[in-house]
């Protein structure tokens, strides 16, 4: 009778928590509230209930992921060119893979890491520095650009 009690109250808790997260996306708040609704049960209904929500928070988190946009990939014409290029060989290869990697270059690499604040505010006080040294001519110009390239590890 305990473990049947046990059982249906994980699903009955399992069952509460799912609308909610299908409703609009779980946020960390969420997750807390989530758990903090577990704390109450003991034993087996609170180790089930917060496995339910852990997993909820996992399945939401990768839905809510953005995709990897740090990945750089030439489109899929480019790897027929390179296939047919390999076909080739000597000078005419050499040739026909340049063309290709001409024709679909590389995109750009996109730095996708949030910046803390130290470092935001480190390059806005760096691009202030260059913006004064660039009211200068000559060499007076050159050694300001290098004192701010060192004092703000712009190397």
């Amino acid at each position: 009778m305990n473990k049947l009690f046990t059982l249906g109250a994980a699903v009955l808790i399992a069952a509460a928590l799912l609308p909610v997260a299908e409703a609009a996306p779980m946020t960390r708040a969420d997750y807390d509230a989530a758990i903090k609704k577990c704390n109450p049960l003991v034993g087996d209904p609170r180790a089930l209930c917060t496995e339910a929500v852990q997993q909820q928070w996992q399945i939401e988190s990768r839905r809510n992921r953005p995709a990897d946009s740090s990945r750089r990939q030439r489109p899929a014409d480019y790897y027929v060119a390179m296939k047919k290029c390999k076909a080739l060989s000597g000078s005419d290869q050499a040739v026909c893979s340049e063309e290709a990697k001409q024709k679909w270059p590389l995109p750009p690499k996109v730095d996708t890491a949030p910046k803390d604040a130290a470092t935001v505010r480190r390059d806005a006080d760096y691009a202030i520095a260059i913006q004064q040294c660039n009211t200068l001519v000559g060499d007076p110009q050159a050694l300001c650009t290098e004192t701010a390239k060192q004092k703000f590890g712009k190397h």
